[in-house]
């Protein structure tokens, strides 16, 4: 299992201007078929997205800057593309 720490935009009161600076940076795109570095990406961002309460991650909030997104349908991880949208 691979829980990543979240890209904190905040923290208390303080802006992060750094993790602000990379979680805007635009994300590169994913190819297809996938590489074994963009399925690792996705067994993270599963596996955090399954120890803290959200609805959904994005790879750049786990430090990644490929666009891949985890969100949940019916409770269960499912994993978005750009070709998905």
């Amino acid at each position: 299992m691979s829980v990543r720490e979240i890209v904190k935009a905040w923290e208390g009161e303080t802006l992060l201007k750094e993790n602000v600076k990379f979680l805007s940076q635009p994300m590169k795109e994913v190819q297809f078929p996938l590489s074994e570095h963009t399925l690792e990406i996705i067994k993270d961002l599963k596996d955090t997205a399954n120890a803290i309460p959200c609805a959904g991650i994005a790879a750049n909030q786990i430090g990644y800057s490929e666009r891949v997104f985890v969100g949940y349908k019916d409770n269960n991880p499912t994993t978005i593309y750009k070709e998905t949208l």
